[in-house]
């Protein structure tokens, strides 16, 4: 999946020795965009990574792998919702979601909440096994063996 690194750059000079760093570190550059606003340039690298954990500012975390996204909440999260009480799947296996629809609703002791879908994306399947036992996000929440909610591929 994608891991984008934001590096404040002043200069096209320090873009060029930023490329020339990357290179000579062997960090893999996918793309490189350059966005100017007012007072800085900014370089984005985006790399390409696999088997790494990702969060979103909503605070849930994806775990990418090759084939799939293990989508969960964060530690941060559990702590603001405290204890979970119920989770509803709201889409089945194979159901084509779009970026920014409901998949999943949270209910803990002080709130109800919502994972959004983070891309359009297509359910490959919920994790069932946490309804019987909940403890098990609220005990360990990004433990992305068994604390994982849904499981997607990205559309």
């Amino acid at each position: 999946m994608l891991c984008i690194k934001m590096f404040r750059i002043n200069t096209i000079k320090q873009i060029s020795s930023f490329s020339k760093i990357c290179r000579m570190s062997r960090i893999p550059e996918v793309s490189t965009k350059l966005s100017i606003n007012k007072q800085y340039r900014f370089i984005s690298q985006t790399l390409n990574l696999k088997n790494k954990k990702e969060y979103t500012e909503s605070e849930e975390w994806l775990y990418h792998n090759d084939k799939s996204t293990k989508i969960g909440l964060t530690n941060k999260a559990i702590d603001e919702l405290t204890d979970l009480v119920y989770v509803e799947f709201l889409h089945e296996k194979g159901d084509i979601i779009k970026e920014n629809e409901d998949i999943v609703e949270i209910e803990s002791v002080k709130a109800t909440n919502s994972i959004a879908a983070p891309f359009d994306l297509v359910l490959l399947q919920n994790n069932e096994e946490i309804l019987d036992n909940l403890d098990v996000i609220n005990n360990d929440p990004e433990n992305i063996e068994t604390s994982w909610i849904i499981k997607v591929k990205k559309q």
